[in-house]
């Protein structure tokens, strides 16, 4: 999954299952495992000031890659009546969301959260926030260990990153 503007990227991609062994002929996983369905998801960032970044964990599950997916696609399909250009949105402001669009996604680990700032017909601006293994490196060791970036994208390249999760989590279903 990839998404980017001008300043800022972020790519993610499932690496695998986080115990690839859980399954055996001998003893199959619980569908309801969670051990089972934990994924490793790497992760680039460029953030607009420059900095740069990656990181690899066991981020999400296989249920959560789906959550992920789902939410994209409904923001891609979300048309709003915002009158405000996406360009003057910021990070730092409180964001004016369509009603009909979920605000915030978070997951069990807080690696990775994902909202919808300002949007318009066409562009939407997404809120990422890295935390922990996720987050960029910093020199002061008991500074918060959480990252913000915003990403300024059209719906289609949302479009085209919901499609990318789902590609890929069709190679690491529930188990």
């Amino acid at each position: 999954m990839r998404l980017y503007d001008e300043n800022t990227k972020l790519e993610l991609q499932i690496a695998g299952y986080q115990w690839p062994n859980q399954e055996t002929a001998d003893q199959p996983a619980d569908a309801a495992s969670w051990d089972s369905n934990w994924l490793v998801i790497e992760g680039a960032v460029q953030a607009s000031d420059g900095r740069r970044w990656s990181f690899q964990d066991p981020s999400l599950t296989t249920w959560e890659v789906g959550r992920l997916s789902d939410w994209l696609q409904q923001i891609a399909e979300v048309a709003t009546t915002a009158t405000a250009p996406v360009e003057e949105a910021s990070a730092a402001e409180s964001p004016d969301v369509d009603e009909r669009a979920p605000k915030w996604l978070t997951f069990t680990e807080p690696n990775l959260s994902f909202a919808v700032g300002k949007q318009s017909e066409s562009q939407v601006e997404l809120l990422i926030g890295l935390s922990h293994e996720a987050a960029a490196p910093s020199i002061d060791p008991e500074s918060p260990k959480r990252t913000q970036v915003a990403i300024v994208t059209s719906r289609q390249q949302i479009q085209d990153a919901a499609v990318s999760l789902r590609n890929q989590l069709a190679a690491y279903p529930a188990r």
